[in-house]
């Protein structure tokens, strides 16, 4: 009985836990594509970029093409997000980051309720520690 008792209550916090929460909310980035390079030799973003490097919270989400001028990133986490821009030169050097944008998403949502399962859970930290 005990053994089951520990594999149910494993199991059970691992869904739990592997439960992310989606916000639903979606950000819209937009940039101007360069025209010069930092040595301020002309550019034609058409020739000379492979694409853009899109980052999300320093992590890159994406890379977008060469002839994008936007990128839409879906379902962002909850809480401060920050995004800048690289440009992807066709010989694979990367530009300095763009100016960052934050958006926030607040997190809103009412908790539910108690289950019947957290309350066996509960009771059975408390009574025997096993969840300490």
């Amino acid at each position: 009985m005990t053994r089951w008792l520990w594999i149910f209550a494993a199991a059970f916090a691992f869904c739990t836990t592997m439960a992310h929460a989606q916000s639903g909310v979606d950000a819209t980035l937009s940039w101007l594509p360069p025209d010069s390079y930092e040595n301020g030799d002309a550019l034609d973003p058409a020739v000379d970029l492979t694409g853009y490097g899109v980052f999300m919270n320093g992590v890159q989400v994406a890379t977008a093409p060469n002839s994008a001028s936007s990128f839409l990133v879906l379902d962002l986490p909850f809480g401060d997000n920050a995004f800048y821009i690289t440009s992807i030169a066709t010989n694979g050097l990367e530009s300095v980051m763009s100016n960052v944008a934050v958006r926030t998403v607040v997190d809103d949502r009412v908790p539910n309720p108690p289950t019947l399962i957290d309350v066996i859970l509960a009771w059975i930290k408390r009574i025997f520690g096993w969840f300490a």
